[in-house]
């Protein structure tokens, strides 16, 4: 999922955020569906930091900044306590 989107359905922002899958996982969740909020939640996991060298170990963030944003890792643990 891409950061915004034009009303006429055209990318207008390319970039990308762990919080977008966590966003679309709330509201999965909201509906009930099980089976696309675990599909956004492997997403989300899928950005978490696992190297234990870095300063921001355990953090989902982009891999090759060091810089974790807080938005991103709460929208991911208030998606998470919802399964």
């Amino acid at each position: 999922m891409k950061n915004s989107y034009r009303i006429t359905g055209e990318v207008a922002d390319d970039g990308q955020s762990v919080a977008n899958y966590a966003l679309a996982a709330l509201i999965f969740a909201t509906i009930g569906d099980r089976s696309h909020y675990q599909m956004a939640m492997k997403l989300v996991w899928g950005e978490q930091i696992k190297d234990k060298q870095s300063p921001i170990r355990g953090a989902v963030s982009n891999r090759k900044v060091p810089i974790a944003y807080s938005f991103n890792n709460l929208t991911a643990l208030n998606a998470a306590q919802r399964e």
